[in-house]
């Protein structure tokens, strides 16, 4: 019977990987949501159940190798929640769901991302996909800091994939000014910040995306400051900007929600940083300079970054350019 399981879950997430009719349909037509969710709570309990004998297992020296048969139940159906959340209609839906949350945190609590990173990978992107919903009312709104908490936690695991996936979530809950005092009690900020130099594309993107929601708060900003953040995102912007304007795009937006108070662009990102910005952001708004790539470029990559340089990066590197050159002097006080 599980075999059975494993495959339909396997088909529907599948079909429900691309197709929005599918979803709908799922969703609306076969009412399958209720069937899928019967089969959720079931197959939780049987996973908890079995985490305890296997948590005494580990305690003779017998340690877990592969997916059991239920984690692979799981792995699939978490799947096809994620892909059905997808959809504009049955994604709220879903967000209001108490019991499919309350199993989502469930397995949140117990599972271990070093000893079951798949299904602990496929539970945070279904909470990413179901936060972007959390609006007053939906079961995910109310249940923001339960989630941000356990978030945190997986953050201290030496898994990367489970740090980007958790930004992503933040980047969501975050616009809940609740949820970025948690962060920043619990000292989130400053890893977003750390990791801004990682290198890794995904993971400085997913922290920016974060970032310009934690700006938003004054009493964040001094975290920028103290861990370098400044000279990191400038960094960012000059390395990354001119074939990532999406990116360079996210930067803009965390130094200027940073910004919002600033009278003297010297005082307070300092004279060289200011400076630097200025030149940066006036090299990169030039679109002859901005838009010039060395090497083989195909058109369609040409033409995507054509039109993120001009819808997404430039509207917000001009307003930010602005500010920095109107509160900016020359003149060095005695």
């Amino acid at each position: 019977m599980q075999d059975l399981v494993v495959r339909l879950c396997f088909v529907l997430g599948n079909l429900t990987s691309r197709d929005d009719a599918a979803r709908a349909a799922i969703y609306f037509t076969c009412h399958g949501m209720d069937t899928l969710m019967q089969v959720f709570c079931r197959y939780v309990e049987l996973d908890e159940q079995a985490s305890v004998t296997a948590e005494n297992g580990e305690a003779s020296g017998i340690t877990k190798k592969k997916l059991s048969p239920t984690e692979d139940v799981l792995v699939k159906l978490v799947r096809v929640i994620a892909n059905l959340a997808v959809h504009p209609d049955v994604g709220p839906a879903i967000a209001s769901s108490e019991s499919c949350l309350d199993n989502l945190i469930q397995l949140l609590g117990y599972k271990d991302v070093a000893v079951c990173e798949e299904l602990v990978l496929n539970v945070v992107a279904t909470v990413n996909n179901l936060s972007f919903y959390a609006i007053s009312g939906t079961a995910v709104k109310q249940k923001q800091l339960a989630i941000a908490d356990l978030l945190v936690d997986i953050l201290l695991s030496e898994s990367m994939d489970a740090m980007v996936e958790a930004f992503r979530v933040f980047g969501n809950l975050s616009r809940s000014r609740e949820v970025r005092q948690m962060l920043a009690a619990r000292q989130v900020d400053r890893m977003l910040v750390t990791v801004l130099d990682s290198g890794r594309r995904e993971v400085v993107y997913s922290s920016c995306g974060v970032l310009v929601n934690m700006m938003a708060d004054p009493e964040n900003w001094k975290t920028l400051r103290e861990e370098d953040g400044v000279r990191k995102l400038i960094d960012i912007l000059r390395d990354f900007g001119q074939l990532d304007w999406q990116l360079g795009s996210l930067v803009c937006k965390v130094l200027s929600n940073f910004s919002v108070k600033m009278t003297s662009s010297n005082e307070w990102f300092g004279n060289d940083h200011a400076l630097t910005l200025i030149n940066i952001l006036s090299d990169q708004l030039d679109e002859e300079s901005a838009l010039s790539l060395h090497g083989d470029v195909s058109k369609d990559i040409r033409d995507f970054l054509g039109r993120t340089w001009t819808d997404e990066f430039c509207p917000v590197a001009q307003n930010l350019l602005a500010r920095i050159q109107l509160c900016y002097s020359e003149l060095e006080p005695l």
